[in-house]
């Protein structure tokens, strides 16, 4: 008997807990960047660019970017296998994004992507 006299009660309340109170702690990975990830990224020596799967990544500019490489330690960033030419070469830009062979740290070759 006593549940009858207080369901409408429990609906609404169990309803209004449902309630969507737009805030969100959630991040939009899609979203262009803000002038804040521009500057932050700026600030650290880097500059937008395309990321991969992502319409944007803080990318930055490598020293000993098309050097002669056998080890991804002779390299600021990774140490990528150029097919045209049968050897290693030293990465442009970091981060790389996509399917390509790089050479790690023993000089083995390895096929990785990177999204």
């Amino acid at each position: 008997m006593w549940f009858r006299r207080f369901s409408p009660v429990l609906i609404c309340l169990a309803l209004g807990a449902c309630q969507d109170t737009g805030a969100s702690d959630e991040v939009d990975p899609f979203a262009p960047p803000t002038e804040q990830e521009i500057a932050d990224c700026a600030a650290s020596g880097g500059y937008i660019g395309s990321g991969g799967l992502m319409p944007w990544a803080c990318r930055y500019d490598l020293s000993d970017g098309g050097q002669a490489c056998t080890r991804s330690t002779d390299c600021e960033g990774m140490c990528l296998v150029n097919p045209e030419a049968n050897r290693g070469e030293c990465a442009a830009v970091s981060p790389v994004f996509g399917c390509v062979g790089m050479l790690d740290e023993r000089g083995e070759r390895v096929e990785i992507c990177i999204d």
